[in-house]
């Protein structure tokens, strides 16, 4: 039997794709800008005037205000994940760990620090059902990028294998709760002392893991 005969694509939806996707996205950054300036509890109708256009608009580019917020999330993930992705990847030649967990810190307190509304709208999107960061794109993305560079270090590359993958991720763990509990508290520490703060903690588990590891090796 033949294989049945595949269906035709319309030209004119072929036409209209490419401008759809960009004016989706240009609705996404339009919601981008509204957090920013506003804060996170936004509905459609606010969305919908700050994109100088109408509800119905929105709906018919999202389906509805989950697969808004799913986009703007989407949006906001690829934004951190760039950011991080750009500070690493200044980590040259054979980095110390405590370099690279720093380094991984202080992207992710940059961020939070300048954009805290995206950051409060990532953990707690009002129409997701799941807690967007965990384990979530961002976590695993980071701590990916975090393994990567501490593979790098001489200094671990003896360690048990899987190691790196639990200190990668351990990491990222214990910024995004302890970046949480710096946007909530008062008085607010300054950004550099949250970095210091975090860095060495995340470090001081690290390193006595490393030593114990390398006095039982």
């Amino acid at each position: 039997m033949s294989d049945p005969t595949p269906p035709r694509v319309d030209g004119r939806s072929r036409r209209w794709e490419a401008p759809r996707k960009a004016r989706r996205a240009e609705l996404i950054e339009m919601a981008i800008e509204a957090i920013r300036r506003h804060g996170t509890d936004l509905g459609m109708d606010a969305f919908a005037a700050e994109a100088g256009t109408s509800k119905t608009v929105l709906y018919r580019y999202f389906g509805d205000r989950a697969g808004l917020h799913e986009a703007i999330v989407d949006r906001i993930e690829e934004l951190l994940i760039g950011e991080v992705g750009q500070t690493l990847a200044t980590v040259d030649g054979d980095p110390h760990p405590r370099e690279v967990i720093r380094a991984a810190v202080a992207a992710f307190v940059s961020f939070v620090e300048r954009d805290a509304n995206l950051y409060h709208f990532l953990t707690r999107a009002p129409s997701m059902p799941r807690a967007v960061l965990g384990p979530g794109r961002v976590s695993k993305s980071v701590a990916a990028q975090t393994r990567f560079l501490l593979e790098r270090a001489k200094a671990v590359a003896d360690m048990p294998a899987g190691t790196l993958d639990l200190w990668a991720a351990a990491t990222v763990g214990l910024v995004r709760t302890g970046v949480l509990a710096w946007l909530h508290s008062e008085p607010k520490l300054p950004a550099e002392d949250v970095v210091d703060a975090l860095t060495e903690l995340a470090w001081h588990g690290t390193s006595t893991a490393f030593r114990r590891g390398r006095a039982q090796g």
